[in-house]
């Protein structure tokens, strides 16, 4: 996760990926920012970025489902 100076989330680096994320997304993402592969993320009406930081700040386990718009596709997450 990275965070701004008041420690709000405003991005997410991919440090690592398997190749079934690779391929569902069409690119290699590993060291770029989720802002850098998916332009409009910040724009999309589910906080993808808030709900990962979320999971990284607290540990817990968060299961939802949502539309992932960079590609018209419903996911069911766990993270």
């Amino acid at each position: 996760m990275l965070y701004d100076n008041a420690g709000e989330s405003i991005d997410c680096q991919f440090l690592d990926v398997n190749q079934a994320f690779i391929n569902l997304i069409g690119v290699n993402p590993s060291y770029k920012t989720a802002t850098q592969i998916f332009l409009d993320i910040k724009k999309y009406s589910f906080d993808w970025i808030r709900t990962f930081a979320k999971v990284a700040k607290t540990g817990e386990q968060l299961h939802f489902e949502e539309l992932f718009q960079f590609n018209k596709r419903r996911y069911d997450c766990t993270v």
